[in-house]
């Protein structure tokens, strides 16, 4: 077998991992306190409901804060600034300057209740880090 080929299939089924879905995780980070913020890349097709179904069945800690935030698929996030921040904060700090390619925002509070924002419809939403 062609070894070209052989880098071609890998390297497409490496880059391709989470295409199925639609969802592809881009960076995790848990505070001391483990409450969690998530970023995904998302494609089009990938419908409100889905991203609302994958953030419920996501991990969450009864009694921590979980915020998902899912960017286009071709927005550009610095995933090194990410994992050189050390709190939550910085991160949506970081996260702040690239609002223009946020689409959603799934936040799930300590008490369970659960927000789901459309950050195109609504960008001006406390959760769409506009502010």
């Amino acid at each position: 077998m062609n070894k070209y080929l052989v880098i071609f299939v890998f390297v497409f089924i490496t880059c391709n991992n989470g295409a199925k879905s639609g969802i592809i995780p881009q960076f995790k980070f848990t505070n001391p306190e483990s409450d969690k913020i998530s970023t995904y890349y998302i494609y089009d097709y990938v419908s409100e409901n889905d991203l609302i179904t994958f953030s419920q069945k996501e991990n969450h800690n009864i009694g921590k804060t979980s915020i998902h935030y899912f960017f286009s698929h071709n927005a550009n996030i610095p995933s090194i600034d990410l994992r050189q921040a050390e709190t939550i904060t910085e991160i949506k700090q970081i996260l702040k300057g690239y609002s223009h390619s946020l689409k959603y925002v799934f936040f799930k509070k300590h008490d369970g209740e659960e927000y789901f924002e459309d950050c195109l419809s609504n960008p001006s939403d406390s959760l769409c880090l506009s502010h």
